[in-house]
């Protein structure tokens, strides 16, 4: 994404992708044509949202926090109005027409696309570890010799990945390529291009920031297990709530409620993170309101405890969902941020299916919502836990010559398990 000379193309087709398959699902015959034209769909929001992320990144600066918490305002406002035009749209049209609208709604996104002007300057990162400077004679650009290698007194460019006899200067691999009848690769070149690829590997490995910052990797499992009761909450109150008998009036409140809880903790946030508060504070603290919230829930069957507790909850797991972008790109350098999105988006699509999957097999068989309630609160409890190492462990220092190791890190954790253990078994406790 980084590498692209021309991020506004990602842009417009993201936009394409996301909103033209949904036109083509309102004319869909047979189930698989809403999974085909959905997966898509999915895909071009894949793309739109990963480029818009970057791009935000690279000019918001300092205001990312809160611009971002305010753009995802229009999801949630998008949610609490549109049942209350679902019954009024699906009196006058059919299910297909209710879809084409949405459709219809959702090609704002393309112009919008279209108007972004950004040039691949801009899309750079935001800490470039090589720039090109101008030359004060001519008027030229010279490339910093940090970047380039030095054979002989003379600046050569040449792959930093490579090792030093792959430049300008020939080896006898090179001698033999060339006398080689029929362009034929010798096998000695052979094998130094297959040595080539675990140096490679692990540079690459090692420029992810994960090498240097393994704590960072408990960010991911907290969001993980986030999304884990992301989906189980979102697919199961509805179910809960008419198991336990409640009038439809009732659920229409409890839902609109729940809408008001999403979008005024969006607006609460862009507040609060706007200078004042850490994100990781916030998300631990929200984490901690909503694990109590769910314990409660599944205690107790009262309506107006209902009312509070999914309030509650989906203030928290909307609040924590626009703080666990902003803790990621506070962790990682603006070049890493792409890959750690895209590798956040992959634990979050797994733990999303397991949280849907797991949270139905726990209602089938003990016959009760309460049941996947209270899975949702114990699995909450994991991304509290996980949270707090990349909260006590902060990241290394940008002049730190060296930050913690996957060796420190087995170290730190098995010597605090172990104080744990000697601590339980003091009598004197």
């Amino acid at each position: 994404m980084t590498r692209t000379p021309h991020p506004r193309f990602l842009l417009i087709t993201g936009a394409i992708v996301c909103s033209c398959p949904i036109i083509l699902a309102s004319r869909a015959t047979y189930s698989w044509h809403f999974f085909i034209t959905f997966s898509i769909s999915g895909i071009g929001y894949t793309i739109l949202r990963l480029t818009c992320l970057t791009l935000m990144d690279r000019l918001a600066g300092e205001h990312f926090n809160l611009l971002f918490s305010l753009s995802t305002c229009g999801m949630s406002a998008g949610i609490l109005i549109f049942p209350l035009l679902a019954e009024v749209l699906l009196t006058a049209y059919d299910w297909r027409g209710v879809i084409l609208i949405t459709g219809g709604l959702t090609l704002h996104v393309i112009p919008c696309a279209m108007a972004v002007r950004i040039t691949p300057d801009d899309f750079k990162p935001r800490n470039k570890e090589y720039s090109k400077k101008p030359n004060q004679e001519d008027g030229s650009f010279e490339v910093d010799a940090a970047t380039e290698k030095v054979h002989g007194g003379t600046v050569t460019g040449t792959d930093l990945l490579l090792p030093p006899s792959t430049g300008n200067d020939k080896t006898s691999d090179d001698v033999d390529a060339q006398t080689c009848p029929n362009n034929k690769i010798p096998p000695k070149a052979c094998l130094g291009y297959l040595a080539i690829i675990p140096k490679k590997l692990s540079s690459f490995f090692r420029s992810m920031g994960f090498y240097d910052d393994p704590f960072s990797l408990f960010i991911f499992a907290s969001i993980a297990m986030h999304f884990f009761v992301y989906n189980g909450w979102h697919d199961f109150l509805i179910p809960q709530v008419l198991q336990r008998g409640i009038s439809e009036r009732n659920t229409i409140i409890l839902t609109f409620v729940a809408g008001v809880g999403n979008i005024s903790i969006r607006l609460a946030v862009a507040i609060l993170m706007h200078k004042c508060f850490e994100p990781v504070n916030i998300f631990l603290i929200l984490t901690f309101i909503n694990t109590i919230s769910l314990t409660f829930d599944a205690l107790f069957s009262n309506y107006h405890v209902m009312l509070v507790t999914s309030f509650c909850s989906m203030a928290c797991i909307a609040g924590r969902t626009i703080l666990k972008t902003v803790i990621i790109r506070n962790r990682f350098s603006s070049e890493n941020l792409p890959m750690a999105l895209g590798v956040n988006n992959v634990g979050e699509s797994v733990t999303y299916f397991l949280g849907g999957y797991l949270s139905g097999l726990v209602a089938d068989t003990y016959s009760s919502y309460d049941a996947t309630i209270l899975l949702l609160a114990v699995v909450d409890i994991l991304t509290f836990v996980f949270m707090l190492f990349p909260k006590i462990m902060k990241k290394p220092g940008v002049n730190q010559s060296k930050g913690y190791t996957f060796k420190d890190a087995t170290r730190i954790i098995t010597e605090a398990i172990s104080r744990l253990l000697r601590d339980s078994q003091d009598p004197r406790l």
